[in-house]
């Protein structure tokens, strides 16, 4: 009777981990065809959307969007800039009040995402996995 017990804990435990990563998504970085770099650090992701860092290496500056579709955005922040989308909130806010920023745009949709990313220079962003990319190049992340 134990075992049994034991056994349908071990499944319960089982069946939770494996529920979120079975939700999670996969997350695309987008950029305009003309920024200069085909891959960026871990870093650098996360510095641009926290607005720390405002041009590319190859020169020219950052524009970044942000999703309004849920999942991909809360996979993204929690992915690549390690805040949920609260505290990724919060923070502009933050920005914003203190001067230091103003609040990214954000695109209602992966469709949306790609024409602003694809229409202006020098833009990231980032779309769920297998979206229509349009004219916009996929950035790989190191």
């Amino acid at each position: 009777m134990q075992y049994l017990k034991n056994w349908v804990l071990f499944l319960l435990i089982a069946v939770f981990l494996v529920v979120p990563a079975v939700g999670a998504q996969d997350v695309v970085l987008i950029a305009n065809a003309d920024v200069p770099v085909d891959s960026l650090s871990a870093s650098d992701v996360k510095n641009i959307f926290l607005g720390k860092k405002t041009s590319w290496d190859g020169g020219g500056s950052i524009t970044f969007f942000t999703s309004d579709e849920a999942a991909t955005h809360k996979a993204f922040l929690k992915g690549h800039v390690g805040k949920s989308a609260n505290q990724f909130k919060t923070f502009w806010k933050k920005q914003v009040f203190t001067g230091k920023g103003k609040m990214p745009v954000s695109a209602a949709n992966d469709q949306e995402m790609v024409s602003q990313v694809s229409g202006t220079g020098g833009a990231i962003g980032y779309v769920a996995g297998g979206a229509d990319l349009g004219s916009a190049k996929t950035l790989s992340i190191q």
